[in-house]
């Protein structure tokens, strides 16, 4: 710094009136002046001699004075320069003085040394610094940050460029210069942690964030296909927290393999797409479909896969699901090439064709059973898609050789006439009659020339009498969706059952379902409900089971009269067919026709069936079929005895409870759950038993929100699994049945709906409950008990035994999140390296999955589990935010310092 020399003091004392002779006759004050120079920002003082006590009669503006017996001090204000005085009395003289405060150069002043900037990979930033003088500063950067490239501009506006995703917690020094004077200082950066989207950036960079960790992990995996489904687990989370660097960097650094990147491009999509950016989602998709494309043709077209005709038909689903019409048709176009090149009716049926067959038509029974829950046009319209897309396929299966028989050597259809009679009972299921007769007349000219019916009138396909001769199963089908789609024809007048010898062991299976299908048919024909009802109790009266799957339906692809007519439009008739059925159900005799058979009673092919039917029919309540399957349970399975076994007495009351909670009357499912375990503790039940009975309790009670009763059914789980009876190896399996059921991410499926485990059912519907917090507390502390427990059991394992428990105690430690735990529990046991690569990457994959609301699309992290997101999705849309129901937090790890004011807002 330049220093300036200062001015020297001088005192001059003037005469006053009378030292130079004048008259003091009039006693005034005789007038002393006093001239004073100084430096800006320095002090005058000078001693006087005073005749008297000093008085300040006039203060100086500019600055402060002090008057002491014999001496006076002057300290201007703080950076003032020109001229200032005082006026002072001292006995019968007054002292004026005067200063002449000469300026000097100021120092640049740093104004701010802590910034607080958001976390970004760039930050821009300004150091603002002020001169007094006004002169024209410049700063200049001394010492760079540890991390990162700052780059200073002569102003002070920076801008900072971390490549790493981590915190802005850097320092760098700087010197800002007016020219002659210049001021070091060290700048500090802070993470902001105000605004929705700087505490979204805080906490994914900061050591708190579960994608990092979870990356960490993936970095030990020293295998790109087996790191892959983790990798990708951690970019839809950096595509879901809106940071794209990381997902490039991702995709760039760790996706490798067509198949690999093919499945990740499809997983980010659907990220994507949650996100609102349709148009990178249909981008991804697409990308995808060629990876996937590559993959298959460097295989081979002849080692193609069920799963792969999988993958291409599910994101075809995709594609149509979000109107990506280009998308879809190259899509199609792929899988139409794959079905010409290994396919046609006139070349051998093969295995590979047979694979693209099979995931055709699962795609159509997972489009219809939804279309059956849900009946709307767009469930139906998605459904009719994949039939159409089934039946496509089903043309082009070719002829098979018969290596047996007469006919050995000789050529006949044999899988395609059965496809294609699948095909037409899809129609019917959706209602689609007019391209069911389509196919129904493919699948007869099979067999024989069409003639039945002029519009649809064919030639017989090649090799049909070697068909007819070899295989006529798939004309049993045919035979009963002739008698549906052509109502008005007398039995002897179908053509599929007529070609079916009268000595074949599938006539009478011909005969069972033609019957089923008149019943049908005659309402069809315009004949009644009442009729067909009255038909069927006389055909099928000695066999009640038979007949209430008449009335309703076997299963949701295995439709009879009241799903059929339910399907075709005439609610009104299958509202009195199932209610026929409901009756025959709940009639004594069925009971004692079925005993204890629970699946046919309480369960799915019994009373929870017609709960589902119930609630697709406006005119019935659903209540009443809940109501059956409780009346059933606390009847006919409340004691041990004949065909009615312990488990039977649980599985009827939890099928109750299970409809109870179908049509959302969870108090009466408690209640119903209440009385079971009232029966229970009356049986005589060994420990197996009692096990698995709180197993479903605990998982049934959490549906209808009684957490604490599913603590409790915890808790007694683990006394069960601490009985020094069981072996370590038996004490692990059940510790890790314990694990899964508080914690597990996979849903087991319960018919009418899903269920989930004890945390992730509370993640998803209970954040706005009043005790949310504390219940999560008592949570944490069963999962620090579980996890404890489960890595003691497992090291006192036999390590052969431990080995084959090796995936199921990964999941189970990995859901709990205790992530590290189960890498050390990992390291422990004597893998081989690919296996231990497989677990690792589980880990990592589990954590990167980790979501406190797994039910919101906006919300995903409650670091202090308390039911309050640490913010929202930054890419939510106005309607997402509208509809979101989940509170943000002002205290983030619940220290009782508000984040705005928490130096540490994670802990």
């Amino acid at each position: 710094m330049v220093q300036r020399s200062k001015i020297g003091i001088t005192l001059a004392a003037l005469c006053t009136l009378g030292a130079c002779g004048g008259s003091d006759s009039n006693n005034e004050p005789a007038l002393e002046s006093i001239q004073a120079q100084l430096n800006e920002d320095t002090s005058w003082q000078q001693a006087v001699n005073f005749n008297g006590t000093p008085i300040v009669i006039t203060a100086p503006q500019h600055g402060e004075v002090s008057v002491g017996a014999a001496l006076v001090t002057y300290t201007p204000n703080q950076d003032f320069n020109g001229a200032d005085s005082v006026l002072i009395e001292a006995g019968n003289t007054r002292y004026s003085i005067s200063f002449d405060v000469a300026p000097v150069n100021d120092a640049p002043r740093i104004t701010q040394s802590l910034i607080e900037v958001a976390a970004e990979n760039r930050i821009d930033g300004q150091i603002n610094a002020e001169d007094i003088d006004g002169d024209t500063l410049t700063f200049e950067l001394i010492e760079a940050p540890e991390t990162g490239s700052l780059t200073l501009a002569n102003d002070g506006a920076f801008t900072l460029e971390i490549d790493t995703l981590t915190l802005p917690n850097q320092s760098f020094k700087i010197a800002v210069s007016d020219g002659i004077a210049e001021t070091k200082a060290t700048i500090q950066l802070k993470p902001a942690y105000t605004t929705n989207a700087e505490k979204a950036a805080y906490y994914y960079r900061s050591d708190k964030s579960h994608l990092k960790n979870a990356e960490a992990k993936a970095a030990t995996i020293n295998d790109d296909i087996l790191a892959a489904p983790a990798y990708s687990a951690i970019a839809q989370g950096y595509a879901k927290a809106a940071l794209q660097t990381e997902v490039d960097r991702i995709f760039d650094d760790h996706i490798r393999g067509q198949e690999a990147t093919a499945r990740a491009l499809q997983d980010l999509a659907k990220a994507y797409e949650q996100g609102n950016d349709q148009e990178t989602a249909n981008r991804l998709r697409r990308d995808a479909l060629n990876a996937y494309a590559q993959f298959i043709a460097d295989n081979g077209l002849a080692n193609i896969s069920a799963t792969d005709a999988s993958f291409l038909l599910t994101l075809l689903n995709q594609q149509v699901n979000a109107n990506d019409n280009a998308g879809a048709e190259q899509t199609i176009q792929q899988l139409n090439l794959y079905t010409s090149t290994i396919g046609g009716a006139n070349t051998e049926y093969s295995t590979a064709y047979g694979r693209l067959v099979t995931a055709y038509r699962n795609q159509v029974s997972a489009a219809i059973e939804a279309y059956q829950q849900q009946r709307d046009n767009t469930s139906r319209n998605t459904a009719l898609a994949a039939i159409d897309r089934f039946s496509g396929i089903v043309a082009s299966t070719g002829f098979q050789t018969l290596t047996r028989g007469d006919l050995a050597g000789e050529r006949a259809y044999k899988l395609a006439p059965l496809y294609s009679a699948t095909a037409v009972g899809y129609y019917i299921s959706i209602g689609e009659l007019e391209a069911a007769r389509t196919q129904l007349a493919e699948t007869i000219s099979y067999y024989t020339a069409v003639d039945y019916d002029s519009e649809l009138a064919r030639e017989a396909k090649p090799y049909a009498a070697n068909s007819l001769q070899d295989y006529t199963f798939p004309l049993v089908d045919a035979a009963a969706a002739f008698a549906i789609l052509y109502p008005e024809r007398p039995s002897s007048e179908n053509v599929p059952f007529n070609l079916i010898p009268s000595d074949s062991v599938i006539f009478a299976r011909a005969q069972t379902a033609i019957s089923g299908a008149s019943a049908l048919a005659g309402i069809l024909n315009g004949g009644s409900v009442q009729d067909a009802i009255a038909q069927l109790r006389n055909d099928f009266a000695n066999d009640l089971r038979e007949l209430q799957t008449q009335f309703t339906q076997n299963t949701v692809s295995s439709p009879y009269l009241g799903a059929q007519l339910l399907a075709l439009g005439y609610e009104a008739e299958a509202a009195v067919a199932f209610a026929a059925g409901l009756e025959v159900l709940t009639s004594s005799a069925y009971i004692a026709e079925n005993g204890g058979a629970t699946l046919y009673t309480t369960g799915t092919r019994g009373c929870l069936k017609f709960v589902q039917l119930y609630q697709s029919v406006d005119s019935l309540d659903a209540n009443d079929a809940a109501q059956a399957c409780e009346s059933m349970a606390t009847t006919y399975f409340t004691a041990v005895e004949g065909d009615v076994s312990v488990a039977d007495v649980v599985n009827a009351h939890i099928d109750a409870v299970t409809a109870w909670q179908a049509v959302n009357s969870n108090q009466r499912a408690l209640n119903v759950l209440e009385a079971l375990r009232s029966r229970f503790v009356e049986l005589t039940t060994d420990s197996e038993e009692q096990f698995e009975f709180w197993v479903d309790y605990a998982r049934v009670s959490v549906h209808s929100g009684a957490y604490t009763v599913a603590f409790e059914a915890v808790e007694h789980l683990l006394n069960l699994a601490s009985d020094e009876s069981l072996s370590n190896l038996a004490r692990t399996k059940q510790l890790i049945v314990v694990a899964k059921l508080l914690s597990s991410l996979e849903p087991t499926n319960a018919v009418l709906f899903d269920r989930f485990s004890l945390l992730e059912r509370m993640r998803r519907v209970a954040y706005n409950d009043d005790d949310y917090a504390s219940i999560m507390q008592r949570a944490e502390l069963l999962n620090e008990v579980v996890s404890s427990s489960l890595a003691t059991a497992l090291r006192a394992t036999p390590a052969a035994d431990a080995l084959d428990l090796a995936e199921d105690f990964v999941r189970a430690m990995s859901s709990l999140r205790k992530y590290s735990l189960a890498g050390e529990l990992l390291a422990e046991l004597p893998l081989g390296a690919a296996e231990r690569l497989t677990y690792g990457a589980i880990i990592a994959q589990t954590q990167a999955l980790q979501d406190d609301f797994p039910a919101s699309l906006v919300a995903s992290v409650d670091t202090d589990s308390d039911g309050l997101a640490n913010f929202l999705a930054v890419n939510a849309s106005p309607e997402q935010l509208e509809a979101n129901d989940i509170a943000t937090d002002n205290d983030a790890d619940n220290d009782g310092v508000e984040d705005a004011n928490d130096p540490t807002p994670l802990g």
